[in-house]
């Protein structure tokens, strides 16, 4: 199963789908809407299914085999980055301090009182 991340043109909400094998997008939770009469907060985004754990992935897996309405990319919908606003963007800003305190760590273990030229 292939999850994305799409709108439907003309809105600004973001939304958790699957592809289907056609290519098409397959919405989540307006699948789950026909099958089960509700809305499930775990198939909001893609962030909330990845917390949701195994459970919410194997549902997730069943309602994209279910029959069901089929959107097309470009026509329908368009797809967005998989999780638009990722909770923690990591940089290299302290790259240099963590590489100074590793080696500082290894030389300690190994009874190493001061940082080498190379080091």
């Amino acid at each position: 199963m292939r999850l994305v991340t799409f709108q439907e043109i003309g809105s600004s909400e973001a939304r958790l789908g699957a592809l289907s094998p056609a290519d098409k997008v397959i919405d989540l939770q307006e699948r789950h809407r026909a099958l089960f009469g509700g809305s499930l907060s775990e198939l909001a985004s893609m962030l909330a299914l990845i917390e949701g754990g195994p459970a919410v992935l194997d549902l997730a897996r069943s309602l994209a085999a279910s029959e069901g309405e089929e959107l097309s990319i470009g026509k329908d919908v368009r797809l967005l980055a998989p999780i638009p606003l990722p909770p923690q963007i990591r940089d290299s800003m302290n790259f240099l301090g963590h590489l100074v305190n590793a080696i500082d760590g290894r030389n300690r273990r190994n009874g190493v009182t001061e940082r080498t030229k190379a080091q």
